[in-house]
């Protein structure tokens, strides 16, 4: 299951979890807290995970179309 943005591209929830391991590590986080932050066994699983351009992957959550919530 994923969102598509405006632009037609999808967003799968475990992009989610790339995007959070890519923005600690831009933050300075070290890679054993990400690890840890990740729920992770195996160092080389969370080193896979710091790929994600966090820039690009805010202008696509900004794009998605935001649910309209009945009553509020």
């Amino acid at each position: 299951m994923g969102l598509k943005a405006e632009d037609g591209s999808k967003l799968r929830f475990h992009d989610l979890r790339h995007y959070r391991a890519s923005f600690w590590s831009a933050a300075g986080a070290s890679l054993e807290d990400i690890q840890v932050g990740l729920g992770h066994e195996n160092r080389a699983t969370t080193e896979r995970y710091i790929t994600a351009d966090v820039a690009a992957v805010g202008q696509r959550l900004n794009q998605m179309k935001r649910p309209r919530l009945k009553g509020l």
